[in-house]
C-alpha cells in the first residue's frame, strides 16, 4: 500500500512539474512530492530540498470585493531544481490562484527561514512568477531576503526583488546575489492581485518560484585547496622520479 501511495504521488509530481515553466534557458527537475503550505507549516524541522531546509512558514491574506486568495490549504509547495545557463539552484515552487477582476484586490504573505546545510552557504537567490494584469490589472510579487527576522536595519536587507505584469510591461524573473554567503536567510514575499479601476480589468497570478544558490564554506574551500595541492606536489614528485 505504500509503495502504490508513492508511486500515485510520484505520478501527480510528474504531471505537476509539466505544468511548471521556466525562464529562458532554466530547467527544472522535482525534487520532493507535492506538500500544501499548511502541510509545511506544520512539518517537524522543515522541508529539505538538497543542502537546504525550509522552516518557520507563516501565512496570512485579506481580499477585497470578491477577489481570490488561497488558503494554505490551497497552495501546493514542491522542491525543485533549476539549472540556469550560468549557475544552479535550489528551493521551492509555490501553486496557487490569486485573481482579482475590476475594483478587487487581494494580497497574501509568505514568511520563512532558509538553512543551508553543510558544507554550503547562500550567496544569491531568484525569484520569478507566472501571472498577468490586463486592462489596468497589476500581478505582482515582492519580496525581501534579510539577515534576521524581522529585520533589525537596513543592513539585514540582503535582497530586495520585485515581479509583476501589466498591460504595458512585465518583469518577471528578478535575480540578486548578496553582499556575503550566508547560512540562514530569512524571507518575506507579498503576493499581489489587483484588478484596476476598470469593470474589464483583471490580474492573475498561478506559480510563484523561489530558488537559492550555494557556494561551499571557507573552510571547505580551504580543504579543497589543500587537497589540490597535495595531488600536484605528487604528480610533480612522481614526474621527476
Amino acid at each position: 500500500m505504500k509503495k502504490r501511495t508513492w508511486l500515485l504521488a510520484a505520478a501527480a509530481v510528474a504531471a505537476v512539474a509539466g505544468m511548471l515553466t521556466a525562464p529562458a534557458r532554466a530547467d527544472i527537475i522535482i525534487l520532493t512530492p507535492s506538500f500544501t503550505l499548511q502541510q509545511v507549516m506544520d512539518m517537524p524541522g522543515g522541508l529539505v530540498v538538497f543542502d537546504k531546509t525550509f522552516s518557520n512558514f507563516t501565512y496570512r491574506s485579506t481580499s477585497q470585493g470578491g477577489a481570490l486568495a488561497p488558503t494554505a490549504e490551497g497552495i501546493s509547495v514542491i522542491g525543485i531544481k533549476v539549472t540556469f545557463s550560468d549557475r544552479t539552484e535550489y528551493g521551492l515552487v509555490f501553486q496557487g490562484s490569486w485573481s482579482a477582476d475590476g475594483n478587487k484586490s487581494a494580497d497574501s504573505f509568505i514568511t520563512f527561514k532558509v538553512e543551508a546545510n553543510a558544507p554550503f552557504l547562500i550567496s544569491d537567490n531568484t525569484l520569478w512568477m507566472v501571472g498577468s494584469g490586463r486592462n489596468g490589472g497589476m500581478a505582482s510579487v515582492t519580496e525581501l531576503a534579510t539577515r534576521t527576522n524581522p529585520p533589525e536595519s537596513d543592513g539585514d536587507v540582503l535582497a530586495n526583488k520585485f515581479v509583476f505584469s501589466n498591460d504595458s510591461n512585465q518583469h518577471l524573473v528578478d535575480h540578486m546575489t548578496y553582499p556575503d554567503a550566508y547560512k540562514i536567510v530569512y524571507v518575506s514575499k507579498d503576493i499581489q492581485v489587483n484588478g484596476g479601476t476598470s469593470q474589464t480589468g483583471s490580474a492573475a497570478i498561478s506559480v510563484v518560484y523561489q530558488t537559492f544558490s550555494q557556494v561551499p564554506e571557507p573552510a571547505t574551500m580551504a580543504l579543497l585547496a589543500l587537497g589540490g595541492g597535495v595531488i600536484l606536489f605528487r604528480r610533480r614528485r612522481g614526474r621527476r622520479s
